[in-house]
């Protein structure tokens, strides 16, 4: 009796058996497999014909080469939302088993993160790794899959708007990116005949007294305050 066991990774050692008509019945090897689950021995390469299962009794009455048969274990695909952003994670219910090829989903439930935009996801919880985008393949292993989003810093624009007055603002910060530090706005080299500068507002916001400025994830125009003069 010759054992073919098909991939086993293990229990894997005994290669063949000699049975003589009477004698002690032969003990059908244990073999396993990484993923997969054993399916007992068959006669046939079409695995149709088996003869029995892991540690069975068997006594042969011809020469012959016995498979082993295997089922690949259930796997699943996971999209995480590991900070609880707004929005939600695609679901994937199938059950893959190793060698199958998964389609990476699209950010269908709007997850969403401020200032950072979606690139697709990865299989590492801190988002480094292959960045897979939606429709992208991936191939079943051994193990459950889980997949996080990548998120990549969005870069704002800061423009200015002098309100009437004049002076260079081309040193002045022009953007910001999600994760810098706040910028540093001008409250020098601006003038106005008869007017004082008095900082900045956005959008009709209240005046900035602090030149440490967050632009609120969003491109901005920043218009200069002016206040008159008391000439006495």
């Amino acid at each position: 009796v010759l054992y073919e066991y098909n991939g086993a990774t293990a229990g894997n050692s005994t290669t063949s058996e000699t049975y003589s008509t009477g004698g002690t019945d032969i003990t059908l090897p244990t073999p396993t497999r990484t993923g997969y689950t054993f399916g007992g021995w068959y006669s046939d390469l079409e695995l149709t014909s088996q003869v029995g299962v892991a540690g069975d009794a068997y006594s042969p009455t011809v020469n012959l080469t016995l498979y082993a048969k295997w089922t690949g274990e259930p796997r699943s695909v996971t999209y995480m939302n590991p900070e609880s952003l707004t929005g939600s994670v695609p679901t994937d219910s199938t059950d893959y088993v190793i060698g199958d090829t998964v389609v990476v989903k699209l950010n269908s439930g709007g997850l969403q993160k401020n200032g950072y935009a979606f690139e697709g996801w990865t299989e590492n919880s801190d988002g480094t790794g292959t960045v897979l985008e939606p429709g992208e393949t991936l191939t079943v292993d051994t193990t459950d899959i889980e997949l996080y989003p990548k998120w990549s810093a969005v870069t704002y624009s800061i423009s200015y708007n002098k309100n009437g007055g004049s002076g260079d603002l081309s040193a002045a910060p022009t953007s910001w990116q999600t994760g810098d530090s706040n910028v540093t706005l001008p409250n020098t080299g601006l003038t106005k005949t008869g007017y004082t500068f008095d900082g900045w507002e956005e959008l009709g916001s209240s005046v900035r007294e602090s030149y440490d400025y967050f632009p609120n994830y969003a491109d901005t125009t920043l218009v200069a305050r002016w206040t008159i003069k008391n000439i006495s």
